[in-house]
């Protein structure tokens, strides 16, 4: 899945608060991608950036499935994403989890050793795919009891 890079201002908080609950997912979905799209860009100024991380704390909690990918997607490579954020989206259904965990510049050895010892399988393993992993995750990996995690490090 591919995050578009739409060209939108943030619209006022309280405007966007109320898009972004709507009872339509298409509505839901489209306007949580190209906040987040906006977001990962660096295209706001600082009350923008607040707005929108207040956006996605209510979006991590969204029911439906698509949002909450579609926003893990286009904000995995968001250098300034809130720790908090970041690891909603890192400990999510691995379908939503996966890409973000693999690509995120916001998750480091404390995020990821907490992500290897409280979810197991495909999390283990996009940890396992990061490049540059910290020596104690890695070390992690390999004594974890995931053969498929260990043996993809690379490093036992």
């Amino acid at each position: 899945m591919e995050c578009l890079l739409a060209q939108v201002e943030v619209p006022p908080r309280q405007d966007l608060l109320r898009l972004l609950e709507a009872s339509n997912l298409a509505v839901r979905a489209k306007h949580a991608e190209r906040l987040a799209a906006v977001y990962s860009r660096g295209a706001l100024d600082a009350a923008g950036r607040t707005v929108a991380e207040e956006a996605f704390r209510l979006l991590r909690y969204d029911s439906e499935v698509l949002v909450r990918r579609l926003l893990a997607e286009c904000l995995r490579h968001a250098p300034l994403l809130p720790r908090d954020i970041a690891l909603a989206l890192a400990t999510d259904k691995a379908e939503i989890a996966v890409p973000f965990i693999e690509d995120s510049p916001v998750l480091g050895e404390p995020e990821l050793l907490v992500i290897l010892h409280e979810h197991p399988g495909p999390h283990r393993l996009a940890i396992a795919r990061r490049r540059d992993l910290p020596e104690r995750v890695s070390e992690a990996l390999c004594r974890c009891g995931d053969a498929a995690a260990a043996t993809s490090t690379f490093a036992c």
